[in-house]
């Protein structure tokens, strides 16, 4: 198996537009603990969704880079990959992978007003332009946080 170091250099950015297969399975190893689930079912998962968003259909990035360092002071990438929970019994699975900044702005609303805010034109609206952005500067953080500010906790 590859060294940490040989899989960072694997990471490829293609155009602008990042492509973070191998960091899904070091992903996948961090997640392991905290969620119960095995490192088999995390990697497969971002495997289904061909590594986009549930919900936006955007690229996800997985590289822990991305992550929220205290060091820097940084904030959590907006496309960074973050588990929604899909049923309440999710300890036998019923995960579903998601955009950090997404998930965070969708997670404290109720299921029934986020299913009503989902057929609005606005979210429509906010949708197409998170996938706009992902396809044309997927690293730029400045343009996502413009589109959904970060939650400062």
């Amino acid at each position: 198996m590859p060294t940490s170091k040989k899989l960072k250099k694997r990471v490829r950015v293609r155009g602008d537009q990042f492509v973070d297969e191998f960091g899904a399975h070091g992903w996948s190893k961090r997640n392991q603990p905290r969620h119960g689930m095995s490192v088999g079912y995390w990697y497969q998962l971002a495997v289904s969704q061909n590594f986009r968003c549930a919900i936006s259909d955007a690229p996800i990035l997985f590289h822990s880079k991305f992550a929220r360092t205290l060091k820097k002071g940084d904030f959590v990438h907006p496309l960074y990959a973050a588990i929604d929970r899909t049923n309440a019994d999710a300890a036998k699975g019923g995960h579903r992978l998601v955009c950090y900044a997404i998930h965070e702005a969708t997670a404290a609303l109720p299921r029934e007003l986020l299913v009503e805010l989902q057929e609005t034109r606005a979210w429509a609206a906010l949708l197409r332009a998170w996938r706009a952005q992902a396809a044309t500067g997927s690293l730029d953080r400045k343009a996502f946080d413009r589109l959904i500010p970060p939650r400062i906790s």
